[in-house]
């Protein structure tokens, strides 16, 4: 007797039949991180000159977490400020990652000098890091920055060796380093695209100008709280013509020299906020309407 084929299984439905695709694998993987990065309170968007941007800042991310950014390697700016990450989540964030935030991190000078080894890094921000001259020096060893933030930290004027070595320069912020002295700020004239400094709190003053203004196209330039800084020195930006935005909360200065000030071909902004010998209601009358002088905080 002939036997009888056996029954064909049922037809599957052309979505079982279909296997996951490199780029529905990813959509997934990047969906999972998303989430993740949602559930630590951070972002990810894409900003600036669209950029993708990663926001976590004062969060709980573990270097498990950064790890897991490998999936966006398009990623180019990470702000990881008050955060427990440590030198091997930084490592093995992806390598376009040209823009780092890490403020009140603890990294030791052994991890600057990894650090220092990922040259596409040409933003950093340190602000309220522990961050000393030996620190510096490993950070700065390769020279790569285009800005550099170190504000509120414990540098000596032997740092200043450290930044120069950094000649593509343009940003450079040293808010409340008080232990930096005028005469070694003086010596950032030796960086030639220097465009964007700020110096309140420190040692600043007319030598320091003299110095700087001289070698130095700034279009901003902070000053604020420095005890150094008055009419005379302010008198040395006369030739300052790229000059931008100014900076001099808590100087002691006068009506006269902000009014001389304001004759800078591209000034449109003065912070003058606890300044309490300016008369903010008689220099408005005299200002020109496009120059705004910032009084309050």
């Amino acid at each position: 007797a002939g036997h009888t084929a056996p029954p064909m299984p049922p037809a599957q439905s052309s979505t079982e039949l279909t296997l996951p695709t490199p780029a529905s694998s990813l959509a997934t993987q990047q969906e999972r991180v998303r989430l993740r990065i949602s559930e630590l309170g951070g972002s990810l968007a894409r900003e600036y000159a669209d950029e993708l941007v990663l926001y976590l800042n004062d969060s709980q991310v573990t270097d498990e977490d950064l790890k897991s950014l490998s999936v966006f390697p398009e990623l180019t700016v990470a702000f990881l400020q008050n955060t427990q990450v440590s030198i091997e989540g930084l490592m093995s964030l992806p390598p376009k990652v040209n823009h780092l935030s890490l403020g009140q991190t603890d990294l030791s000078e052994a991890d600057f000098a990894r650090l220092a080894t990922r040259q596409k890094i040409e933003v950093i921000f340190l602000t309220g890091s522990q961050i000393d001259d030996r620190k510096v020096a490993a950070l700065c060893r390769f020279g790569q920055f285009a800005e550099i933030t170190l504000q509120g930290t414990s540098l000596t004027d032997q740092a200043i060796d450290s930044l120069l070595r950094c000649r593509s320069l343009r940003g450079l912020v040293l808010n409340n380093n008080t232990a930096l002295s005028a005469a070694a700020l003086s010596r950032l004239a030796e960086l030639p695209l220097l465009q964007y400094l700020h110096l309140g709190g420190t040692g600043a003053d007319e030598s320091t100008l003299t110095a700087i203004v001289q070698k130095c196209d700034l279009i901003e330039l902070g000053l604020s709280g420095c005890t150094g800084i008055n009419d005379n020195a302010l008198a040395k930006l006369e030739n300052c013509e790229s000059l931008h935005t100014l900076f001099l909360d808590g100087c002691r200065i006068s009506d006269a020299v902000v009014l001389s000030l304001s004759a800078l071909p591209d000034l449109t902004r003065i912070y003058v906020r606890d300044n309490k010998d300016l008369d903010f209601a008689k220099l408005r009358e005299k200002l020109a309407p496009d120059i705004q002088l910032i009084s309050k905080w």
